[in-house]
């Protein structure tokens, strides 16, 4: 599916926005044919700045609406889409969400995977600090950019990797003695291994190992099933609670980025029981494997890290980690090696 998308900057009005869309969509032609997906009331709203430029078939809303006398038709509820559209297809689709109704957003994306359209994704107001500045950004010369994550191109990729290996290197020349003073404080205080190593999903859901120092009295490999640290667990151990509460315990993972398995910076890898979990309950979800994943990220740095004991967290930090997939750039990964090393290893939610 071909899908594009438009910001609604605080400055510029519907008028103008579609306006800038139609000058590429072919104006006063033969117009395209189009309907609108969101609530009511701010459907309407677009709906009625774009039909002098597309033929508005209908929107589709979570409710009827209560007046008899409609602008437009109600084509039912928003999950009819994928149904109306294999057998009334039309040309585009306008998807509207407020402020933060970005789970909404992303399943009525799923809807239409399938179906030969246009998709246009309208911001109605400019989200707070986060994901969303990343999900809605324009692209160059006004023209939307693609709403899904992208792979990395070759020269790109290579790039990045010179940059995780001169990163990696430099921090393992200088932690080498902080390094082997752990090793020896883990095997003075507990008689369990030194590293733990479970199974993790790398670039494109290829499995890999993961290192970490040792801090808990249990060792699971992540394939089956897996139990996060919480708040004062006793399977912690006491030098485990302070390496994890200054995240010195993902040292270790600096050897999995010279190895290649992992990057400085990118989504956090889960386990693969945790994956298997959430990929069919959150959309998108396994796009976070387009990249390789990362010791730290934006959504760590965005306070998303830690513990995930409901759903909303682990929501939210899937829209961060897409939000990179999606904008990642190199002077990007620098911003967050940097707000990581001032933050990062220093938040209450790592225990």
């Amino acid at each position: 599916m071909h899908m594009q998308q438009v910001h609604l900057r605080k400055t510029e009005s519907y008028k103008e926005v579609t306006s800038r869309l139609s000058g590429f969509r072919g104006r006063n032609v033969d117009r395209p044919s189009g309907v609108v997906l969101g609530p009511w009331q701010e459907g309407v709203e677009v709906a009625r700045n774009i039909d002098n430029f597309l033929e508005i078939k209908g929107l589709f809303a979570p409710s009827r609406p209560n007046s008899n006398q409609l602008p437009y038709p109600w084509l039912g509820p928003v999950e009819n889409i994928g149904r109306h559209l294999s057998q009334h297809p039309v040309d585009q689709v306008w998807l509207v969400f407020p402020e933060n109704h970005w789970r909404e957003l992303f399943s009525s994306l799923d809807r239409l995977s399938g179906h030969s359209t246009a998709a246009v994704a309208v911001a109605m107001q400019d989200g707070k600090p986060g994901a969303e500045d990343f999900l809605f950004r324009p692209g160059k010369g006004g023209l939307p950019k693609a709403l899904y994550p992208h792979r990395e191109n070759n020269l790109k990729g290579g790039v990045k990797r010179v940059q995780d290996l001169m990163v990696a290197s430099a921090v393992w020349f200088l932690i080498s003695p902080l390094f082997f003073l752990i090793i020896l404080g883990i095997k003075l205080t507990s008689s369990g291994p030194v590293f733990f190593r479970q199974w993790r999903h790398g670039l494109n859901g290829r499995p890999f190992r993961i290192y970490k120092f040792s801090t808990m009295t249990v060792n699971e490999d992540g394939t089956e099933t897996f139990h996060q640290a919480t708040k004062d667990d006793p399977r912690i151990t006491r030098l485990g609670a302070l390496l994890r509460r200054f995240s010195l315990d993902e040292l270790p993972q600096f050897f999995n980025v010279l190895m290649g398995d992992m990057s400085v910076v990118g989504p956090r890898p889960h386990p693969i029981a945790m994956n298997n979990r959430y990929m069919d309950r959150i959309p998108g979800y396994m796009l976070r494997h387009l990249v390789k994943p990362g010791i730290t990220g934006w959504a760590q740095i965005k306070g998303w890290r830690g513990e995930t004991d409901n759903y909303e967290k682990i929501y939210q930090r899937t829209l961060h980690d897409l939000a990179y997939v999606h904008s990642r750039s190199l002077m990007g990964d620098l911003s967050i090696i940097w707000k990581t090393i001032c933050k990062g290893f220093f938040d209450d939610n790592a225990y």
